[in-house]
C-alpha cells in the first residue's frame, strides 16, 4: 500500500510538470470570432412570417376538425350498428 507521502509527492510532480509546458500562441482574431458567434446566436430569431404561417395552418386544422365533428351525417353507420350487439336479458329470465 502506498503511503500518503508517496501520493503527495506524485501529485506535486504532476503539477510541476504542467508548469513546464509551453503556452501555445493564440491565432489572431480568435477573440473577435468568439464574440461574434455569441452575439450572432442572440440575434437569431424565428422570422415573424413563419410564426404567422404556422398559426394559420394550425387554425385551419382546428377549423377542419370542428367542421368534421359538427356536420356528421344524420343516418347512423350501419356497419357500426351491426358490430354492437343488442342488449337482452333472456339469459337471466327477466
Amino acid at each position: 500500500m502506498k503511503s500518503v507521502n508517496d501520493t503527495d509527492a506524485w501529485a506535486e510532480a504532476l503539477l510541476n510538470s504542467a508548469t513546464e509546458l509551453e503556452k501555445q500562441p493564440l491565432p489572431s482574431g480568435s477573440y473577435e470570432k468568439i464574440v461574434s458567434k455569441i452575439y450572432r446566436r442572440k440575434s437569431e430569431k424565428t422570422p415573424f412570417g413563419w410564426v404567422i404561417a404556422v398559426a394559420a395552418v394550425f387554425l385551419c386544422l382546428i377549423g377542419l376538425e370542428l367542421y368534421l365533428t359538427q356536420y356528421s351525417p344524420e343516418e347512423p353507420n350501419t356497419e357500426l350498428v351491426e358490430l354492437i350487439p343488442e342488449n337482452n336479458n333472456h339469459l337471466y329470465d327477466e
